[in-house]
């Protein structure tokens, strides 16, 4: 969870592509047989993660509709094949 943390913070103070990192440990972390979601389900944090993966999402939403639209994406987000446009919710004129 402090990997969270310490991603979310970095994408309000550097660059969303730390957020977007987060939306991507998600489903690494859900997969099948993952020993990190058993470990979250023992030591019953789940809700705990929850709430991070919850928060970074929120984060993700406010920063992105706040700034402007980037002229282009950066090599890194090309090659994950991310893009900015879905976590945009301002009106489109």
């Amino acid at each position: 969870m402090a990997y969270i943390e310490i991603l979310q913070f970095g994408g309000i103070m550097l660059t969303r592509d730390f957020l977007l990192e987060v939306m991507n440990l998600a489903p690494t972390i859900a997969q099948k047989d993952s020993d990190i979601l058993e470990l979250f389900t023992k030591t019953e944090r789940m809700q705990d993660l929850l709430t991070s993966f919850a928060r970074a999402s929120k984060t993700l939403v406010v920063v992105s509709s706040e700034r402007k639209q980037r002229s282009g994406q950066t090599k890194k987000m090309k090659l994950k094949g991310w893009n900015y446009d879905l976590w945009n919710i301002t009106r489109s004129s």
